[in-house]
């Protein structure tokens, strides 16, 4: 049988039924932030999953229980981004956006994320001045980890536009601040050699391409096992 406790946890306490009598609107705001943090849980459960179609659902019911919330807005831009649905996703990021207030750190993630919705539907304009806001934020608070991340994918927009010239430098500034910040003997710097590689290649310099293959190779076998996406792909 049920012991005691988990019977009288049944039930709500003293002490809230009081709050709920001295102001029933601060209850059920409370009640609505819960329910929303407890669906906020199992949708960052679904998505570690894989399961973002999962994760969408519980987000939306996140979104109608406690209201309009950026971090919930974001999450759901990622579980439509990663779904493919990404003009839905762009305008999720947007909004994300427009509810942030001078959070540099949170506006330069979202701007990222947008930019990656962007691009992927090939609205490379969009995409530029995103990565290029994304960017601004990042190097205004000091982050410098985000800020090689979003560079690296500045340089692929480029890349993927073939405006090889374009690209190159923002993949050596990418490699130079993750090699400054990471040190020289990481997975981050073994990619940023790669990429690096692969666009001086297409500019002519193929020596200097091979020799930074096998760097990023001779870093690949040091640092990942045989089946690692990264090592395979160099």
């Amino acid at each position: 049988p049920p012991c005691e406790e988990c019977e009288r946890d049944e039930e709500p306490t003293e002490e809230a039924l009081d709050d709920a009598k001295e102001d029933p609107a601060h209850f059920a705001s409370k009640l609505r932030q819960a329910v929303a943090a407890a669906l906020g849980a199992e949708a960052d459960a679904a998505a570690a999953r894989g399961s973002h179609a999962e994760a969408e659902g519980l987000l939306r019911r996140c979104l109608d229980s406690a209201g309009p919330s950026a971090s919930w807005l974001e999450k759901l831009g990622d579980a439509l981004r990663l779904q493919g649905k990404l003009d839905e996703a762009d305008r999720t990021y947007a909004a994300a956006i427009a509810l942030l207030d001078k959070n540099e750190t949170k506006i330069a993630m979202c701007l990222a994320k947008r930019g990656r919705a962007l691009a992927a539907q090939q609205r490379y304009d969009e995409a530029r001045q995103c990565y290029n806001q994304a960017c601004a934020q990042y190097a205004a608070s000091g982050n410098e980890r985000r800020l090689a991340a979003v560079l690296a994918n500045l340089a692929s927009l480029y890349y993927s536009q073939g405006l090889y010239a374009d690209a190159e430098p923002l993949y050596a500034q990418s490699l130079a601040i993750r090699e400054r910040v990471l040190g020289p003997v990481h997975p981050r710097v073994a990619t940023s050699l790669n990429n690096l590689a692969a666009v001086i290649d297409l500019l002519g310099h193929t020596q200097r391409a091979y020799d930074l293959c096998r760097t990023s190779l001779a870093l690949c076998d040091q640092l990942l096992p045989p089946d690692d996406p990264t090592r395979l792909q160099v």
